[in-house]
């Protein structure tokens, strides 16, 4: 009903659902070693989210699609195309990856940031281990687990909305204009 309402603003270019997981840990294994990561946030990005939002995923190597790995992430665990990751997810059970590129999140701060949080209520820096997955494989790993009857608190979806239109030249009164359609939007969803 959010998408739908945020899609149907007059202001809207683009609207996309992005699943979110933050699940105990990654491991990789590669010539013997075994490398494993604390916690890992799981993003289920769907598709055209490249796309409508060409500025927040960079290839680095390999594929532009399907399961993709973070930089950091994949320096963390020494994995390239072509490896597998496992990923531990809530309650000990593991799922297993192919890893088909490496991306630099330019906009990482953005991307991760609590919507809406009081000042200082979140994290300092972006996750350093991050997994992004087709919607379909995201929803394939966590819907069991958001329907679960003891759920885990992680599992959410994010909308995220490209703006349109014309804004007025000046930049408080573009700022005005669009603080003033997001507080109609946000009252509308009420």
């Amino acid at each position: 009903a959010v998408l739908d309402l945020v899609r149907a603003d007059p202001g809207t270019a683009h609207a996309l659902p992005v699943g979110f997981e933050r699940v105990d840990g990654l491991a990789a294994g590669a010539g013997g070693v075994t490398r494993t990561t604390g916690a890992a946030t799981i993003v289920g990005l769907p598709d055209g989210y490249r796309a409508a939002f060409p500025r927040e995923l960079r290839t680095l190597v390999g594929a532009d699609a399907g399961v993709l790995l973070a930089q950091q992430t994949a320096a963390n665990l020494g994995v390239a195309p072509g490896d597998t990751v496992t990923i531990t997810l809530s309650g000990g059970s593991t799922a297993t990856v192919p890893v088909d590129g490496v991306v630099d999140l330019p906009d990482a701060n953005a991307l991760f940031q609590t919507v809406g949080a009081p000042l200082g209520a979140q994290p300092t820096a972006p996750p350093d281990n991050v997994v992004l997955l087709p919607e379909g494989r995201w929803t394939d790993m966590f819907a069991p687990l958001a329907s679960a009857a003891a759920a885990p608190d992680g599992v959410t979806t994010q909308v995220h909305v490209a703006r349109g239109g014309a804004l007025a030249a000046d930049p408080a009164a573009a700022y005005v204009q669009e603080t003033g359609s997001a507080r109609n939007l946000e009252a509308g969803s009420a």
